[in-house]
């Protein structure tokens, strides 16, 4: 891969610092949920979580969940955010919100 196939890989020093902002914004000092470290880092691309389809029974390559993440440094353990709440949009995507029903409502 050249270097110029690698600038859309990895994010920018503003958004890494909007990585680190939102985590510690709603993270703070909690400590590792694995080992108890507090030493985090944000990793430095978005990733993406590929959807499945359960009725075809096969991934769709064409809907991704673009997140991003940071790693305990100690453990590894990973704690992601959705990259498009913390401003780090994928691509322009029209998504609608999906409301959570009703718990009393039968699935039928």
């Amino acid at each position: 891969m050249s270097d110029n196939e690698d600038l859309g890989l990895q994010l920018t020093k503003a958004e890494l610092k909007k990585v680190a902002r939102h985590f510690n914004n709603h993270i703070g000092e909690r400590t590792c949920h694995i080992c108890g470290s507090k030493h985090w880092q944000p990793l430095g691309s978005v990733h993406t979580s590929v959807v499945f389809d359960r009725v075809n029974n096969h991934h769709r390559q064409d809907r991704v969940i673009p997140h991003v993440s940071v790693a305990c440094m100690n453990c590894g353990a990973i704690t992601s955010f959705l990259a498009g709440i913390v401003g780090i949009p994928h691509r322009d995507l029209e998504i609608e919100p999906v409301v959570a029903e009703d718990a009393n409502e039968s699935d039928g």
